[in-house]
């Protein structure tokens, strides 16, 4: 009795992990940074996460600019 409800159970995850790897495999993956995004509102989000001093932020913004 034990053996057949660890197989019931280990059936049951072979074909559950089988179908989350072909759905993996078929999902789009996913940006961070949306394609529409322009390089400026890029540099704005980033300084606004605080991944860049203002130093560097105005940096940036002034090579964008030109």
């Amino acid at each position: 009795m034990f053996v057949l409800g660890l197989h019931l159970i280990l059936t049951i995850a072979f074909w559950a992990a089988l179908v989350m790897l072909i759905a993996g495999l078929f999902s789009q993956p996913t940006s961070i940074v949306a394609q529409d995004d322009s390089a400026l509102d890029i540099l704005n989000q980033r300084y606004a996460r605080g991944e860049i001093s203002k130093a560097d932020y105005d940096a940036m913004r002034r090579d964008l600019e030109v």
